[in-house]
């Protein structure tokens, strides 16, 4: 799988997302890994072999580790936040060619969270050596108000308070949003309303979401831009 794709693009990417969500304690798997076909074929060994595999392929793009929940204080955040920590640890005492780490962000208002305190785990990354970045950026509104105007009001409150936090970390070199526009997000899947979790509305006009990341990267430290490999 891996020699078929990156043979494809190799030379032509930014970064390769190399291994995406490992980890997933729910599923009641020793170690706390997600379950799927790669766990069940060849062990945690595969997150390391993938990483090896990846960069014997393609000897400029950057590798990235990327994993969810780690935003929050909600029982998942707590749990999976220690578990990438020590796989990071793993992997670059093993030297294989970690270059980054992705934090996807579908910030959840109605949960617990410290984004101060989530700046410091992401320092953690940065001791280590690594970069990060934010991925999937987004905010669920499902427990804010009906209203468009209140609802986006709090929605870039949120945003505001992530992004000043997590920007102060001069790693962080990268925010990705999932979708531009409320008209593609993926709430609409869950959602029993229209879902304004975006910078952009449905007619691709900037919302106060998008006005809030702005002003957040203008205030950001200034960035080094980030080699490749």
């Amino acid at each position: 799988h891996i020699d078929r794709v990156v043979e494809r693009y190799a030379g032509k990417l930014y970064a390769w997302d190399v291994v995406n969500e490992p980890f997933w304690p729910m599923d009641r798997k020793p170690g706390g890994w997600r379950d799927g076909p790669w766990l069940a074929a060849m062990g945690p060994s595969y997150v390391e072999r993938a990483f090896r595999r990846v960069a014997a392929i393609d000897k400029t793009a950057l590798l990235a580790l990327n994993e969810a929940q780690c935003d929050n204080d909600h029982e998942w955040g707590r749990s999976i936040r220690p578990l990438l920590a020590v796989l990071v640890d793993r992997l670059l005492d093993a030297g294989a060619p970690l270059d980054t780490v992705g934090m996807q962000s579908h910030l959840r208002p109605q949960w617990p969270a410290d984004y101060a305190a989530f700046a410091g785990y992401v320092g953690g990354f940065a001791k280590r050596g690594l970069s990060v970045s934010i991925t999937e950026f987004d905010v669920d509104d499902s427990a804010l108000p009906d209203d468009f105007a209140a609802r986006d009001r709090a929605v870039a409150a949120v945003g505001a308070r992530f992004l000043n936090a997590v920007l102060a970390v001069p790693a962080v070199d990268m925010v990705v949003t999932w979708q531009l526009s409320d008209r593609y997000s993926w709430y609409h899947e869950i959602s029993r309303r229209a879902p304004r979790p975006l910078p952009f509305d449905a007619d691709l006009r900037i919302k106060p979401l998008g006005e809030a990341m702005a002003a957040a990267f203008a205030a950001a430290p200034r960035r080094t831009p980030r080699p490749t490999r």
